[in-house]
């Protein structure tokens, strides 16, 4: 079949529910206004795009890190000359080489995560740095994942730029429960969940009827949290879901009366986002992309990451001030709209990248 004459754009993501693959699949089809775009995914989902300018093709291993992908990619690359490729994890490296090797005159990757939240030897390191040398761009996800690149992987500012997550708005209707507090995230003392529990313990007496819901985790992380929870004397005070779906998720922010993030370091907060969309402020540990995203005082409070007595009275002060949820919801929900709701991103996203493409023209 004959491919119609259109510059070609490459992306790779994991097709599928998640916000990634959603913010991923409207930029899709937004360049495919202007380009034909070639989606390379490693996971073989249902997925429709209308448009007959998207065309999706499958990794030929689950995760595309052997030698059979190379040359597929490098193949592909030969057959549609792309103008750009951009990929999101796990396909970076090889984008990137691939990418490299041909010259494509733009070859961006993506940074989405701060490299502390993880293990990672000298070794590691020097080869991130080579890739990262490779591409003409470079995408982070807030100012905090930006200066990641910068400390960590010695990667030119003017190489960088910022562009943050989006997901959509849900368009809700709050039924708020006032004693509700929602935590949504993997459980880990990296998240902040130990220091949550231990501000629990001391809310609970001021105000003994209030209820920590926390969403997320595997079975083993939730058996190991809700033993964490008795022990401190907070069983009835605490209910542990596991992981949900996101429509739950978006349920149970939309009727807690504040969402509270306490990470010790994140390089985003995409729950911080999807608690504004739904009116919900957000009391937020004041590190990395939560304290780009919360505003002090206006549609959240910024707290000491680690410190379960400052928790503890950011909480109580939360829940003994009048309508402070309504107020600071409607803020964080203007705010969400401007910076974080999808369609708004999606525009950013790739105003930016057909402004790089047509400086080349």
């Amino acid at each position: 079949m004959k491919r119609e004459t259109k510059q070609t754009v490459f992306l790779a993501f994991s097709i599928g529910d998640s916000a990634v693959s959603n913010l991923f699949s409207l930029l899709a089809k937004r360049l495919s206004e202007d380009y034909h775009v070639v989606i390379f995914s490693d996971k073989r989902k249902p997925f429709s795009f209308p448009s007959d300018s998207i065309e999706v093709v499958y990794w030929p291993s689950p995760r595309p890190t052997r030698f059979r992908d190379f040359r597929f990619l490098y193949t592909k690359i030969r057959a549609y000359r792309p103008v750009l490729m951009l990929p999101v994890f796990g396909a970076n490296n090889l984008f990137a080489l691939c990418g490299y090797l041909n010259r494509v005159p733009h070859r961006l990757m993506t940074h989405r995560t701060i490299s502390s939240h993880f293990k990672t030897s000298n070794f590691k390191k020097w080869r991130k740095r080579r890739v990262f040398s490779w591409a003409t761009e470079i995408i982070a996800n807030s100012k905090a994942t930006k200066q990641d690149l910068v400390h960590t992987f010695h990667v030119p500012e003017n190489k960088i730029e910022v562009l943050p997550n989006g997901v959509p708005d849900p368009k809700v209707t709050n039924v708020r429960e006032d004693f509700t507090i929602a935590y949504v995230g993997r459980l880990s003392e990296k998240k902040g969940v130990d220091v949550l529990l231990n501000a629990m313990t001391q809310l609970i007496i001021k105000e003994p009827a209030v209820q920590l819901h926390l969403m997320g985790g595997g079975a083993e992380e939730v058996e190991k949290y809700s033993q964490i929870a008795k022990d401190l004397g907070l069983e009835s005070n605490t209910v542990f879901y596991g992981s949900r779906p996101k429509e739950e998720v978006l349920e149970l922010f939309s009727k807690a009366r504040f969402a509270v993030v306490p990470s010790l370091s994140e390089g985003f907060g995409f729950v911080v986002i999807e608690a504004f969309s739904v009116k919900t402020p957000v009391i937020g540990s004041n590190t990395g992309g939560i304290a780009e995203i919360i505003r002090d005082g206006k549609d959240g409070i910024l707290v000491t990451p680690g410190d379960a007595n400052v928790l503890f009275d950011a909480m109580l002060t939360f829940l003994n001030t009048e309508n402070a949820t309504e107020e600071m919801g409607e803020r964080a929900y203007q705010r969400f709209l401007k910076h974080f709701e999808i369609q708004a991103v999606v525009h950013t996203f790739a105003t930016y990248l057909i402004q790089k493409i047509n400086r080349n023209l």
